[in-house]
Formats: C-alpha cells, sequence, structure tokens
C-alpha cells in the first residue's frame, strides 16, 4: 500500500464538491454494494454503500491530478463511493484490477464511526489507516485489505472517490 497527501487540488475538490452534491440529488445515478459486489465480500456486513460513476468530465480532471502518483492506465473504473452506516467490505485484494485506489473525501472522520481501512503490510502485519482528507491509498500489489462497518451511529457518511486501472488480463 502507498498513501499520498494532497492528492487532489483545491480546485479539482470544489468541482468534486459540487458534482457529488449534485449527484445527491438523483437518485438514478446511484446503484449500491448489495446489487453489484459478491457475496464474499458482504461477509458480516449488512449496511449498503452506494456507487455513482464520475462524470466524464471530471473524471479526466481528477487523473490529470494524479497521472504522476498511479500507474498508467487505459481502461479505468472511478466512481463516488458512500459508505452509509454498517456499509463496509470484507476482505478481499481487487485481484482483477492491476491496482485499486482510494481518495478519501471527508473534512474530517471520527475513529469511533468505523469505516476504518485496514491492509495486510506482511504476513500477520497488519496495518489500519483512519480515513483523512484527499489522502489517496494505492493497493497495487493485490495486498488484501477491507473497510470496517460504519457505526450506525456515525455523524456522517463515508465519502471516498474509488479508483481501479486496467483489468490484470489485459
Amino acid at each position: 500500500m502507498k498513501l499520498y497527501k494532497n492528492a487532489l487540488t483545491q480546485n479539482t475538490l470544489a468541482l468534486v464538491n459540487r458534482e457529488l452534491s449534485n449527484f445527491m440529488e438523483y437518485p438514478d445515478k446511484w446503484t449500491c454494494s448489495n446489487f453489484m459486489w459478491k457475496p464474499n465480500i458482504k461477509i458480516n456486513i449488512s449496511g449498503a454503500t452506494m456507487m455513482a460513476t464520475i462524470s466524464e468530465g471530471l473524471t479526466n480532471v481528477i487523473l490529470e491530478d494524479i497521472e504522476d502518483i498511479i500507474p498508467p492506465i487505459k481502461k479505468k473504473i472511478i466512481q463516488y463511493y458512500v459508505w452509509t452506516p454498517n456499509s463496509g467490505i470484507s476482505i478481499h485484494n481487487d485481484q482483477k484490477y492491476k491496482f485499486g485506489a482510494t481518495i478519501y473525501l471527508n473534512d474530517t472522520w471520527d475513529i469511533n464511526d468505523g469505516g476504518i481501512f485496514l491492509y495486510q503490510h506482511n504476513g500477520d502485519d497488519w496495518r489500519a489507516h483512519i480515513p483523512s482528507f484527499n489522502t489517496m491509498m494505492i493497493n497495487d500489489t493485490g495486498s488484501l485489505h477491507m473497510v470496517t462497518p460504519v457505526s450506525p451511529f456515525a455523524k456522517h457518511n463515508r465519502y471516498t472517490i474509488q479508483i481501479f486501472g486496467d483489468l490484470r488480463d489485459e
């Protein structure tokens, strides 16, 4: 896992916040983990994570900001994820992609609200990352990872941008 602070510029973050706010007004833009994720990554997860594809124009702006950080990609999936109460994702490794990345969008996040990113650092050595604003985690080694369930008492939903690049088979 690699961690990068200040992944996006302030201008890009403003565009992201505007688009995400606009998307919230249109339920037809969203799908959820209950429909899209395989059962093996929903083990012991009772909530749903909402997902919407980021507009093509903003996708290009985001990729321009992080092009020096992420591996080169031809095909990509870039989405907003809204982690609602009780949502999370069980242990997995994003194996079908050459890399996966997360950019955290909440201004602040309380560790007591769950939604903690856990990843296998080496063998039995696991590490935790508490979501921090505009930080990007990149998994380009196929490391096992998960997100603990967001507390039903969390003060806010957990907001992220998820990026998946190129299928390994291609």
